[in-house]
């Protein structure tokens, strides 16, 4: 699991985006706090707009031996 951060600027009537931090950035609660504190601060409303959203991901081992074996 990890949480994106994304900032957009305003222009005339709409939001473009600017950028979003990495997947590897912020994969706790506390990373999502001091760092979301740290962006809203540097872009304020309401010429940007601060969004978070929280991926959730899974995985599974590959038996890479057997799959070589397959034709």
């Amino acid at each position: 699991m990890h949480y994106e951060i994304n900032v957009a600027v305003k222009r005339n009537s709409s939001y473009f985006h600017l950028f979003a931090t990495a997947e590897r950035s912020i994969t706790t609660e506390g990373e999502l706090k001091f760092v979301y504190g740290l962006i809203k601060a540097a872009f304020p409303e309401p010429l940007y707009k601060v969004d978070v959203t929280r991926w959730q991901t899974t995985g599974k081992g590959i038996d890479m031996e057997g799959l070589m074996k397959e034709k």
